[in-house]
């Protein structure tokens, strides 16, 4: 493919027209036209900037066939998360919640039906020896667990209630 083609189907790409790619180069849009229809090769200076614009190298511009990416997957996913921070936070927090939950529930079901003694047990001495009872040491991680995703959760929706007021 060459070069021409390849700025044509990576303007089209990324949604530029003629005059849009212009703009970002600061040449004329018969200059962008001109190089895709392949009668004049754009300048050093000028490769530089389209490789800059299309985020890619001026030897992958230059190559008889450019690969190109989905457009702006990454970019999508990323807005759409942002616009969702709160949501997001709620769902953590929801989450935090009942891994909490089975954290007590399995700490008072293994007192009272594999040993006697405190409801929830000695927290530091189950982490010292978690070999001898894999079901204290898989509660203790759904515990921590637990308090990470809901911290997690309420840190992202104070952080959504800040950016709204800003607003």
């Amino acid at each position: 493919m060459s070069l021409g083609k390849n700025i044509y189907n990576l303007r089209k790409e990324k949604g530029y027209s003629q005059e849009e790619l212009a703009h970002k180069c600061n040449v004329s849009r018969q200059a962008i036209s001109k190089w895709e229809a392949d009668e004049v090769m754009p300048d050093t200076n000028n490769l530089l900037m389209l490789s800059k614009i299309f985020h890619i190298t001026i030897d992958e511009l230059l190559e008889n066939e450019v690969h190109t990416a989905k457009p702006d997957t990454f970019d999508k996913s990323v807005r759409l998360v942002r616009k969702h921070w709160a949501k997001i936070g709620y769902y953590l927090i929801y989450s935090g919640i009942v891994a909490l939950v089975f954290y007590f529930l399995s700490r008072a079901m293994t007192s009272s039906f594999l040993r006697s003694g405190s409801m929830y047990g000695d927290f530091f001495n189950d982490f010292t020896n978690p070999v001898a009872d894999p079901f204290t040491f898989m509660s203790n991680f759904v515990l921590i667990f637990g308090i990470i995703i809901l911290a997690a959760g309420i840190g992202l929706v104070i952080y959504d209630y800040r950016k709204n007021k800003k607003k």
